[in-house]
């Protein structure tokens, strides 16, 4: 009998103690508040885990724990390089998992050209001060002709007013001494809220000269210089015109106001929110365009509903040359090709892709133009070029925007190709080039026989990297 009771007891106790070890065992761990989204390279790790907890559940018993508590495995959270990570948290066998970005801080107005050595030929910037840096440099008399920049990181630059990288300074007209002739590699970042904001203060006058620089964009004015793999996204530019006997070599544009030499710009992106506006030569890539030759390819100009290229002669007194990709060009030799435009552009002198061309020869081939192009205070406008002074070739490009002119009785320029102004002894030929005719009225001109298809027509001839 006592035999029985003890065996009795000892399987009381085996059983109270097995039920006790189910109700710790972990059946499940979540977050008690999700982690952020985004973190900051300048953010302290040890201070992060602490305030990030976990709820682990026990059957119906649950305690709190912190990610810096010693027996929680945590893997993949790395502050220190910028981009998207995935962070995976380890308890009693559980896991769980929360991607993030991390970015590198806003641009605070400090300028950083530590970096620079002379006896170095590359260097990799990672933060908006550096960039900052590379513009002080450059505007103190360094080209960096030879050399290369590369980007290491996404920048912001937190909408602070931009000093341009190469300028002869705000509100100063002359020669341009200061340049840029180096080689500069975004590698496939993004520079994100550039921002140059002159005054108007009053209709019908111009923007405060004192205000503007005589180059305007990220960089100033470049020089036989290369440019390639970059994004910037949110563009804000209002630049005014110089006019002491010397505009013809200014220019306005988010990634450069004036270009000389043999340029090179490939795989470049402007996109957001894109709002340029100024009084003379102005594009969404580059105001001016000049030199011997110039190769522009892969580029990409896309704003949102609200973006636009703009001037305005009621607005600003006296404006011209306006362009999806480029304002102006005076290039011995231009090649454009694979370049795409979805942005309003209303200007005197006005063109989907780019807006007056003189000087020299002009090869565009595979463009697509999707946004309205137009000339609201006349007519001078083409739904690829708005005016040409020299031999131009067009040859793929496709307008599936709107090509409008002002409230005038009659058309006398706007075209859907090519604005017929210019210069009538030029040679302008296109070669298999579609508008359209749903989308531009009959009084718009169609002096180059480019062939008229419904919009979605057209959408179904565009090769891949011309869709949006």
């Amino acid at each position: 009998m006592k035999k029985t009771n003890l065996l009795c007891l000892l399987l009381l106790f085996i059983v109270t103690l097995s039920l006790g070890c189910a109700k710790e065992k972990v059946t499940s761990i979540e977050f008690l508040n999700e982690p952020a989204q985004v973190y900051y390279t300048t953010d302290k790790l040890d201070d992060i885990l602490k305030n990030i907890k976990l709820t682990v559940k026990m059957g119906k018993k649950s305690v709190t724990k912190a990610l810096s508590d010693e027996d929680i495995t945590i893997t993949g959270f790395d502050l220190t390089t910028p981009g998207y990570h995935t962070l995976k948290v380890t308890y009693k066998e559980h896991d769980l998992e929360w991607t993030y970005l991390v970015k590198v801080p806003a641009w605070n107005n400090n300028i950083d050209s530590t970096w620079y050595k002379a006896s170095e030929s590359t260097f990799k910037l990672t933060t908006p001060e550096q960039l900052a840096g590379l513009a002080k440099l450059v505007n103190e008399g360094n080209s960096f002709k030879g050399k290369t920049i590369l980007l290491e990181n996404d920048i912001d630059l937190n909408n602070k007013p931009w000093t341009p990288i190469s300028t002869i300074g705000k509100g100063k007209t002359g020669v341009n001494e200061i340049v840029f002739e180096g080689t500069f590699d975004g590698q496939n970042h993004t520079i994100e809220n550039l921002s140059m904001l002159a005054t108007h203060s009053k209709t019908g006058e111009h923007i405060k000269s004192e205000e503007s620089y005589y180059n305007c964009g990220l960089f100033g004015y470049v020089k036989n210089a290369t440019i390639k793999n970059l994004t910037i996204k949110n563009v804000n530019i209002m630049n005014g015109m110089m006019n002491n006997f010397v505009r013809s070599t200014q220019g306005t544009g988010a990634l450069v106001g004036r270009s000389e030499g043999k340029t090179v710009i490939s795989n470049v992106t402007i996109t957001g929110s894109v709002m340029i506006k100024g009084e003379y030569k102005v594009g969404g890539l580059i105001g001016n365009l000049g030199g011997e030759e110039a190769s522009i390819s892969k580029v990409s100009v896309i704003g949102d509903a609200n973006s636009t290229i703009f001037g305005s002669d009621k607005e600003y007194g006296d404006t011209n040359n306006y362009g999806g990709i480029i304002g102006y060009s005076d290039n011995t030799k231009l090649t454009i090709e694979g370049c795409l435009s979805n942005i309003k552009v209303s200007g005197y002198t006005s063109g989907g892709i780019i807006g007056c061309v003189t000087r020299g020869e002009a090869t565009i081939t595979n463009c697509a133009v999707y946004g309205e192009t137009g000339d609201p205070e006349g007519s001078i406008t083409g739904g690829i070029v708005g005016a040409v002074f020299s031999n131009a070739k067009l040859k793929n490009c496709y307008v599936l925007g709107k090509v409008s002119f002002g409230s005038l009785e009659t058309n006398e320029y706007a075209d859907a190709i090519v604005g017929k102004y210019g210069d009538e002894n030029k040679k302008v030929t296109v070669e298999s080039s579609y508008y359209a005719s749903d989308k531009i009225s009959d009084k718009v001109f169609n002096t180059y026989n480019g062939t008229a298809k419904k919009y979605s027509e057209i959408l179904s001839l565009l090769p891949k990297d011309l869709t949006l």
